[in-house]
């Protein structure tokens, strides 16, 4: 009878443990990029993100995907629009006329209204990208 009574209190405390880790677990979204296509593609981001200098607006890049290869570009709070610009290996380009941020063609991670007079920085054009409440989006880029 005492070991049924141990075995009983030793599976509810497990039971209120796992319960707590649980709890204080939570589940972040993602958006990733895939690519669809025969040739090398790189991807830069930007999505709202209070309190990112005077734009609330935070960029980041680049994501080198090989054929086939999917990368987790954002993974956090939830959000509903991102913008995007992608450009492949023989120059042809994933991008808008609106939604301009300006990029360096090397890794980065700052916030929008950041740009110089440095030749590598680029104002490029991002396409929106509207995810709604899809909580882990992929898209598919193909060319």
């Amino acid at each position: 009878m005492t070991r049924h009574l141990e075995n009983s209190l030793f599976a509810i405390l497990l039971g209120f443990a796992l319960c707590i880790i649980s709890a204080g677990a939570t589940t972040a979204d993602t958006v990733s990029f895939s690519n669809g296509s025969s040739k090398r593609i790189w991807v830069a981001v930007f999505y709202h993100r209070p309190g990112c200098d005077i734009s609330n607006f935070q960029s980041q890049g680049w994501w080198e995907l090989a054929p086939g290869q999917t990368a987790i570009v954002y993974s956090g709070e939830h959000r509903t629009w991102f913008y995007y610009y992608a450009e492949n290996e023989v120059g042809e380009q994933y991008t808008d006329t609106r939604n301009f941020a300006c990029v360096p063609r090397r890794a980065f991670t700052w916030c929008t209204s950041i740009c110089n007079s440095d030749p590598d920085t680029r104002n490029l054009g991002f396409r929106e990208l509207y995810i709604g409440g899809t909580r882990d989006y992929t898209l598919n880029l193909i060319r």
